[in-house]
């Protein structure tokens, strides 16, 4: 038997904080795609879209929402919606997660849609973590080129296994693009030999060659399975499309473009030509749970999979998740600012539910409070949303991701305003960790700053000054003060050890050792979410979070540990880190206190 699969992506804010885009994505991209399923009532496949964007399809298009839900029913769509938004989870704490997940499971409730079982890595985000989220969910879908940059890719077909196993959860591995079906259809049907033909014949789309023809798409950096199928006991399979579902009405994929993106009949069609090739080649469509099934009742025993970093596509396409978290490719992108504000609220929303948790302040969490707390963590979610930095994010973008983080302060203090009215107190000083008031005098202190004197630390691209506090004997506080001068500007420490010592995501409160010649690429860029990585043996490097979330950069051949900006903004920057002395899990927990359960003033 031979299946093929698609997973379609829907994202309502590819381009966050521009409404009109948000319209102009349903319209001219998802109702399309929905037409071409009730065009072809045999056809199987998945859909995913998160909370946020059910929402807007709920408000402002309930019969599209309708339409799907038929599909859902008559099992054309298996339906998966994981998170609330399409957020960058890997670099904040767990606790965000699962409170997007638990938030979008109140949402699908709301308007009867079925909750699936099944991860989909928005912009392939994954890392060893996952396995943490089995109470959720049992499966998880990744990308080839994400899982094959780090891993050989397969030169024989039985060498894509069904999936994987991540101790109790199965991860697939998902391929192809239906842009790379777009292009073998295109030069080999239709027998094009000169790409200036394309789009006077076949489309009206002015972007459609460069898209047709684009390199990148193929296996340039030696990551992606490019007209690839595998089999296993007489079970043939293969992905023709993994990716936005938008691809189908349009080839232009910038929502924000009122001009180019737009529903193209003759794309269209074409993509409904392709995929009825399929079927002229004897394939069946299939839903992943589908897939499944078969290929469970042919007995197949999963291997385990390997070491998942922390990750999106690649090392060399977007530097992991350094794309998001340093990497400016735009004017007015500030992957800095964005990642640091969004810390700063999500602490003093942290800040704002610890207080209520405590005697005598629990008696005021009426359902008012609630109501805004709910309001509140909506807003982080969207602060922590993708689309802020990475890709090239269009100046709204940049400003919805801080401006999210402001409604969350906002609410916040309006709550802390609340609570001293009621209880007739000042500022109250909240110890998140153990869920107390400290009895302390709020007053300032004068702290006297070292100038580091060592030669172990290099500040780069800037003027400035590395200062030090001495916290205690395990404990020094580096306070680094600068302004860029250079396009690349940032701070560099010697590793001083054979293996990279770090916290993954959503395994935050362990530390995970990998033997560095075992790493693949030379340079490694991971979210560290907890701050936390190592410079030697009981040797530690602690990020706060507040001042500088940033991803951290590891060069295997040179044995460093850098973080660094790509264009910087020219403004005056502090950025502080601890370096800290002390066994693996007394490390971890500082990093934890730091990070994610700091003291914080109400």
């Amino acid at each position: 038997m031979q299946y093929a699969l698609g997973l379609h992506h829907f994202n309502i804010s590819y381009v966050a904080g521009n409404i009109k885009s948000y319209h102009r994505a349903v319209r001219e991209a998802l109702i399309p795609f929905i037409d071409l399923l009730y065009k072809n009532p045999h056809w199987a496949m998945n859909f995913e879209m998160n909370g946020y964007s059910i929402e807007f399809i709920a408000r402002y298009y309930p019969d599209l929402l309708k339409r799907i839900k038929i599909l859902i029913e008559k099992k054309q769509i298996e339906f998966i919606s994981c998170t609330y938004s399409p957020q960058l989870w890997p670099a904040f704490p767990k606790k965000d997660l699962i409170k997007s997940i638990n938030l979008n499971r109140m949402i699908l409730k709301k308007y009867d849609l079925p909750v699936s079982r099944i991860f989909f890595t928005q912009e392939n985000f994954i890392g060893e973590g996952v396995k943490k989220l089995n109470d959720w969910f049992d499966l998880v879908l990744i990308k080839d080129d994400y899982y094959y940059y780090f891993n050989d890719l397969p030169d024989k077909g039985n060498e894509v296994k069904p999936y994987y196993l991540l101790e109790n959860m199965k991860v697939i591995i998902g391929w192809s693009h239906i842009l790379d079906e777009f292009k073998s259809y295109i030069i080999n049907k239709m027998n094009i030999k000169d790409i200036d033909d394309i789009n006077s014949i076949y489309f009206s789309d002015i972007n459609c060659k460069e898209i047709i023809f684009d390199k990148l798409s193929e296996q340039k950096f030696n990551t992606k399975l490019i007209d690839y199928q595998s089999s296993h006991k007489g079970i043939t399979w293969k992905w023709y499309h993994y990716g936005s579902s938008e691809r189908f009405g349009k080839v232009y994929m910038n929502s924000s473009d009122i001009i180019f993106y737009k529903f193209d009949p003759k794309w269209f069609f074409l993509s409904e030509s392709i995929l009825k090739e399929y079927e002229q080649k004897n394939f069946k469509f299939i839903t992943v749970s589908g897939f499944l099934k078969e290929i469970d009742k042919t007995g197949f025993i999963a291997p385990k999979i390997d070491f998942l970093f922390d990750g999106s596509w690649n090392m060399i396409r977007t530097k992991g998740v350094y794309l998001w978290m340093g990497w400016n490719i735009r004017l007015h992108e500030d992957d800095l600012l964005v990642r640091t504000h969004n810390w700063l609220s999500r602490n003093r929303l942290l800040g704002i539910e610890t207080l209520l948790k405590i005697k005598p302040y629990d008696e005021l969490l009426n359902k008012k409070i609630k109501k805004m707390l709910m309001k509140a963590w909506k807003h982080q979610l969207l602060a922590e949303i993708s689309d802020s930095t990475g890709w090239e994010p269009e100046y709204c973008e940049v400003i919805f991701g801080l401006n999210q983080s402001e409604k969350v302060l906002n609410i916040v203090a309006k709550i802390a305003d609340y609570i001293k009215l009621k209880k007739e107190k000042n500022i109250l000083l909240v110890d998140t960790e153990n869920e107390k008031i400290k009895n302390e005098d709020v007053k300032g202190r004068i702290i006297k700053f070292k100038k580091y004197k060592e030669n172990d630390i290099l500040l780069y691209g800037s003027e400035g000054a590395i200062n030090i506090e001495e916290i205690d004997l395990n404990e020094k506080k580096l306070i680094i003060d600068f302004f860029p001068n250079h396009n690349i500007c940032g701070v560099e420490f010697n590793l001083k050890s054979d293996f990279i010592a770090f916290s993954p995501a959503l395994i935050e409160d362990e530390v995970k050792t990998v033997k560095i010649d075992d790493i693949k690429p030379d340079v490694l860029y991971l979210p560290i979410p907890n701050g936390l990585i190592g410079l030697g043996e009981d040797y530690w490097l602690i990020r706060h979070n507040e001042y500088m979330n940033l991803a951290v950069c590891i060069d295997k051949i040179k044995k460093k540990i850098k973080f660094e900006i790509i264009n910087p903004r020219r403004y005056p920057y502090r950025w502080v880190m601890s370096l800290y002395s002390g066994n693996k899990n007394e490390a971890v927990k500082k990093a934890l206190k730091i990070n994610y359960y700091p003291d914080l003033y109400i």
